[in-house]
């Protein structure tokens, strides 16, 4: 069942438009409905599972924001709005490791997925399988797995 997102998000990117562009977006999971959110603005706070407040209105926190920056090498950089801060994790990355914030660049392969119309796979370009996850509802913190619920909506937002 998909998330009712509408509050939240700019006119959504049409399906399977190629890769995505360069630009401002919300991560919306797509089997959890949690937004990844920066849980703090220091280097080294987890990227974090947020749930809409329908009572807030249309606003849009501004650390759901995240830069999305398309390289010559078709990988991605993903950098927190707020701070500038780049989503990473140790290299070598294993399974349910966290995924951080730090001010060195890292960079992701964001792929569509195979399975689910609109619905993104997002992981570290030297481990294609370990893809960031919300391992359930409860879990707090973006993690890499190769289980799980990795399928996320990417929305463009303003700025």
């Amino acid at each position: 069942m998909p998330c009712d997102t509408e509050t939240v998000t700019a006119d959504p990117a049409p399906p399977n438009s190629g890769p995505l562009k360069t630009g401002l977006y919300t991560i919306n999971n797509f089997a959890t409905c949690g937004f990844a959110r920066l849980s703090g603005g220091m280097s080294g706070s987890a990227i974090s599972q947020w749930f809409k407040d329908t009572s807030t209105g249309h606003e849009v926190p501004e650390n759901i924001k995240w830069n999305f920056t398309l390289l010559d090498n078709g990988y991605y950089t993903i950098a927190s709005h707020p701070y500038r801060n780049f989503a990473l994790v140790t290299p070598s990355p294993g399974d349910n490791d966290v995924v951080k914030v730090r001010g060195e660049s890292y960079q992701w392969i964001v792929r569509s997925s195979l399975d689910e119309e609109g619905q993104y796979l997002i992981y570290p370009d030297d481990n294609n399988s370990l893809y960031w996850s919300f391992n359930n509802m409860n879990d707090t913190q973006v993690r890499l797995t190769n289980s799980g619920n990795n399928l996320w909506t990417i929305t463009p937002v303003d700025p």
